[in-house]
Formats: C-alpha cells, structure tokens, sequence
C-alpha cells in the first residue's frame, strides 16, 4: 500500500531556499570562470603572465563570464542542480562549455586585441567544464554525505523502474513522505 502524505513543505522545498541556491551558484560559476580563466594564462605562460597578456585577460573575463553564465541560465543548468545526477545534466554543462569557448574564440578578432594566445581558449574551457563538474559532483556528494538518511539500515532496499518522469515522481512524493 503506497500513500503519500502531504506535509508542510520545510525550508528546503521554498520557493526561497532555491532563489538562495540558484544564486549562491551563478556566483560560484563567476568565481570558477575567473580561476578558469587565470589559471589558463597562468599555464600558458608558465607561471609569469606578461602585462600585455594581463590585460588582453582583464578585456576577455567580462564577456567570458557573461557568455558561460548567460549560457548556463539560457540551457536551465541552475534549474536542477545535479539533485539526482542526470545526464541530461552533464550534456547542458558541455554545452555551456562549447558555446562559450566559441563565443570566447570570437572575442580576440572582434575586441582586436594584439598577440591574444589562441591556446588560451581551449585550455579555459577544459579548465571551466573541470571545475564545473567537480563543484557540482561535490554538493551532490556533500549531500549525500550531510543526509539524514546517510549510514542508515532502517527500511527496505527498493528498486523503482519506469521512465524518468515516472521514477522522479515517486522519488520526490518518498522525498516527501520522510
């Protein structure tokens, strides 16, 4: 016999709690476009980034940032933030990825900025979809690791089959349940 109870929805079902995650997240991917982004020249350089190349980097990280979060938010990856680990999930990721290393390709002709190091480009976007699959992985794992549930025997193992709108269902309603 399977019920479902509703109960009063806690802090983390609020419409709230998930404005709050959603924005703890864009800022964490600016940070990560930033570190991404340093961490590219920095290797490209070998560890001395030339004042030139500093500011050929100060020109391209706004625009780079707007492109990876503006894309991020377009393709809906601050929607569902890994909760169950999709590949759907993964597939947006790469393709805020490969979408903002094209943008990102443009930006050196378009802002005509002199001697821009094209290896640059490809070494930020493995860099960025590295720190964005690891950060997200990670609150996934935390979450696991902070759950109430975790380490615990009680109750049944269960197996649920069906289509992935059917298994979401049942998930969120057994979520809700405990």
């Amino acid at each position: 016999d399977f019920r479902v109870e509703r109960t009063r929805p806690g802090w983390e079902e609020s419409p709230w709690y998930r404005w709050v995650i959603r924005v703890a997240a864009v800022a964490g991917d600016v940070a990560l476009v930033f570190a991404a982004a340093y961490i590219a020249f920095f290797l490209r350089f070998d560890g001395e980034i030339p004042p030139d190349q500093l500011s050929n980097l100060a020109a391209v990280l706004p625009f780079l940032i707007v492109f990876r979060v503006g894309i991020a938010l377009f393709l809906g990856v601050y929607e569902t933030q890994w909760l169950l680990g999709l590949a759907r999930d993964a597939v947006r990721l790469v393709g805020v990825v490969v979408f903002g290393s094209l943008l990102f390709a443009s930006l050196p002709f378009v802002l005509q900025l002199p001697s821009f190091p094209r290896t640059v480009i490809p070494l930020e976007g493995i860099l960025s979809l590295f720190f964005f699959v690891l950060t997200r992985l990670g609150v996934r794992a935390l979450g696991e690791v902070t759950s109430l549930e975790w380490g615990s025997r009680e109750g049944r193992r269960t197996i649920i089959a069906g289509s992935s709108d059917g298994v979401h269902t049942v998930l969120r309603a057994l979520d809700r349940k405990s």
